[in-house]
């Protein structure tokens, strides 16, 4: 997790505090936030990531709900269907790769 989420992030923070000459600087923070360009695209960003967020909930939790419980999860059939969609994504790009 380490390599694949904090040093990612810790890249994206030393990179908008630097230069073009590798020297410290707040200038890169400055002038996003006085752009008006760079925020309307950063409010359309989190407004897309609070929506797609609302909508995985809303599909997603009912769905954990019914292969949690044991009433309503009594074939492997339900199973399958909740799982096949996440191994299209791997069919796909074994396909694309052939």
């Amino acid at each position: 997790m380490v390599i694949f989420v904090v040093i990612p992030l810790l890249l994206i923070v030393f990179y908008a505090l630097e230069n073009n000459a590798g020297g410290f600087t707040f200038d890169n923070i400055i002038r996003f936030f006085s752009d008006s360009d760079s925020l309307a695209t950063f409010a359309v960003s989190i407004e897309v990531a609070i929506e797609n967020t609302l909508i995985c909930l809303l599909l997603g939790y009912p769905v954990a709900m019914i292969l949690a419980d044991r009433r309503y999860n009594r074939s492997a059939v339900t199973v399958i269907l909740f799982l096949l969609p996440m191994w299209i994504n791997a069919l796909m790009r074994t396909l694309a790769t052939a």
